[in-house]
C-alpha cells in the first residue's frame, strides 16, 4: 500500500470509528447540558476539524505507546503466524477475525502495523503528506556519518 493510501485509509477509519470525537466546545459534553445544545446536536461530542481541536502530544504518545506494546512482544517472543493465518482463514482476503486473533494479534507485526495506522491518522488529520519528507529523511540519512557519530 502506498504511504498517501495508508494515511487516508487510516484516518477514514479513526474517524468513523470514533477517535477523533471530542467534547463539544459549548456544552463541554455535560449531560444536562448536552440536550439543548444546538452546536453537538445534543450529542455532547463533535468531530475533531484540524491540530487546534484535539491535543497532538496525546496522539504521538499514542504511537509511542504502540511501539512499548510491540518492546513487549518482542520481549515475550511473540510474532505473527502469517503463514497459519493464511492456511487457516475461512476468508483470508477479508480477515477471518477469529484466525487474525489467535495467529497476528498483539503479535510484533500487529503492534508495528498499529504504530503505521497511528502515524498515518495524525497526519491524515493534520493534512501531513509525508512521503516527500520520508524520502529527504532517507537521502540525507545516506551521507551521514558510520552510526552518526553515535555508540548506537
Amino acid at each position: 500500500m502506498e504511504i498517501s493510501k495508508l494515511i487516508e485509509e487510516s484516518h477514514s477509519v479513526a474517524v468513523a470509528h470514533g477517535f477523533w470525537d471530542i467534547k463539544c466546545p459549548i456544552c463541554k459534553g455535560i449531560p444536562e447540558v448536552n440536550n439543548d445544545c444546538e452546536y453537538c446536536n445534543g450529542k455532547g461530542l463533535i468531530k475533531a476539524r484540524n491540530e487546534n481541536d484535539f491535543n497532538v502530544s496525546e496522539k504521538l504518545m499514542l504511537c509511542v505507546s504502540e511501539l512499548a506494546e510491540a518492546m513487549e512482544a518482542l520481549r515475550k517472543n511473540h510474532r505473527a503466524k502469517l503463514e497459519e493465518y493464511y492456511a487457516n482463514a475461512i476468508f483470508p482476503s477479508t480477515n477471518d477475525k477469529e484466525s487474525f486473533e489467535a495467529r497476528i494479534k498483539n503479535s510484533f507485526e500487529d503492534e508495528i502495523a498499529d504504530t503505521f495506522i497511528r502515524l498515518g491518522d495524525l497526519c491524515g488529520m493534520m493534512k501531513i503528506n509525508i512521503a516527500p519528507f520520508i524520502h529527504l529523511k532517507m537521502n540525507y540519512n545516506k551521507n551521514r556519518s558510520y552510526k552518526h557519530q553515535k555508540a548506537f
